[in-house]
C-alpha cells in the first residue's frame, strides 16, 4: 500500500479512495467510514493545511505571544499606566541611557 501511496496530492477523492483501499485490506469493519465521509475529512485537512492565511495566523500567534511576555515582565506599571505604557517607558529609557559602543540599530 506504501508504494502506491501518492504523497504530493491534494485532491481529498485520491486521499478518500486510498484510505478506503487500505480500510478494506486491513479488514476493518468501520462500515460508518466510508469513501464520502473520507472525501469531506480529507478536503477539510488540505484546505486547513494548503490556506494561505494559515502562515500569516501561525505568525501573528507566535508574535501576540512575545507581546504577552514582555507585558508580563512588567511587574509594576506606573500609576495612572497600562503594562503596554511602563514597558515602553522602561526600553525607551533603556535605549536613551545605553552607551554608544554597546548601541547597536536594528534594521
Amino acid at each position: 500500500m506504501t508504494e502506491e501511496l501518492d504523497r504530493s496530492s491534494t485532491d481529498a477523492n485520491h486521499w478518500a479512495k486510498q484510505f478506503c483501499r487500505f480500510k478494506e485490506k486491513q479488514k476493518w469493519s468501520l462500515v460508518y467510514i466510508d469513501e464520502a465521509l473520507m472525501v469531506g475529512w480529507f478536503a477539510n485537512y488540505w484546505a486547513a493545511v494548503n490556506d494561505p492565511l494559515q502562515k500569516q495566523i501561525e505568525e501573528l500567534a507566535e508574535i501576540t505571544d512575545k507581546y504577552h511576555e514582555l507585558l508580563w515582565a512588567v511587574e509594576k506599571k506606573f500609576p495612572d499606566e497600562t503594562r503596554h505604557q511602563t514597558a515602553l517607558r522602561y526600553i525607551t529609557q533603556a535605549e536613551q541611557t545605553m552607551p554608544e559602543s554597546e548601541a547597536k540599530e536594528d534594521g
